[in-house]
C-alpha cells in the first residue's frame, strides 16, 4: 500500500480518542514536543526509529486497525 493511501485510510479509520494516546505516546517517548503535539505527521519526519514507536503505539491502541492497515 502505498503511503498516500496508508494515510488516508488512517485518518478515515481512526477515532479521536485513539488519536489522543497515540499523540500522548510519542510525546512521551520525545517523537514529538509538546507545540507539535496537533500533528500526527510530525512523527513520519523523524524517519524509521520513530515510525516504528507511532506503530508500536498504534498496535497497543488499536490492534485491529493496525491489522487492517498492514502494519502489523
Amino acid at each position: 500500500m502505498s503511503d498516500k493511501r496508508l494515510g488516508s485510510q488512517f485518518v478515515e479509520q481512526v477515532s479521536s480518542a485513539n488519536i489522543t494516546q497515540l499523540l500522548d505516546g510519542l510525546l512521551k517517548d520525545g517523537v514529538i514536543n509538546y507545540e507539535k503535539k496537533d500533528s500526527v505527521t510530525e512523527g513520519r519526519k523523524k524517519g524509521a526509529t520513530a515510525s516504528k514507536k507511532m506503530i508500536g503505539h498504534l498496535e497497543r491502541i488499536d490492534p485491529t486497525l493496525c491489522s487492517e492497515l498492514g502494519l502489523s
